[in-house]
């Protein structure tokens, strides 16, 4: 099977659930095995526990745990997003995870591009936080962005909400 994009019902990239189908069956843990499988991946980007590659041509990424450390953090990660998914208003938020080899670490979850910049950051988070707030305090806060946050002086790993008016 190959990887070539073709126009289908999820527009350019391959059906999602054939390249899921693909790696599930080979069980592939390595970035040499998914290449042999046809399957070329694009490093993005690492961190402390895992190195992450896109599937070139496809909407998904592959997390690899570089040691042990990185298998529990990839089980962790898997949990949090199960708990985290019975808030309902955290669920759009929460990255879809295709795939996870719990005893090789190795995660597939959908690509999400970065934000352009800070600022639409603290707006992205902003609109997580409305939502949150609402449920919770059941208060409505409708204008966070980078110009209504501040940081507290004497303790600048607190962030302040300057602007409360909407």
């Amino acid at each position: 099977m190959s990887l070539k994009s073709s126009k289908n019902k999820t527009g350019p990239f391959p059906p999602v659930r054939s390249v899921i189908a693909r790696i599930a069956k080979n069980r592939m843990t390595t970035l040499a095995e998914f290449r042999a499988a046809g399957i070329k991946l694009r490093y993005i980007d690492e961190g402390v526990f895992r190195q992450v590659y896109k599937i070139s041509g496809c909407p998904l990424v592959v997390k690899f745990p570089i040691d042990k450390d990185g298998i529990q953090h990839s089980i962790s990660e898997v949990n949090r997003i199960k708990r985290l998914s019975k808030i309902k208003e955290l669920v759009p938020h929460l990255p879809k995870v295709h795939y996870h080899d719990r005893m090789n670490g190795v995660l597939v979850m959908q690509f999400y591009p970065r934000p352009k910049d800070d600022a639409e950051t603290v707006e992205l988070l902003g609109k997580i936080i409305k939502k949150l707030v609402s449920r919770i305090a059941r208060v409505q806060m409708g204008d966070i962005h980078a110009d209504n946050v501040r940081k507290r002086r004497g303790d600048w790993m607190s962030a302040v909400f300057t602007d409360l008016g909407y």
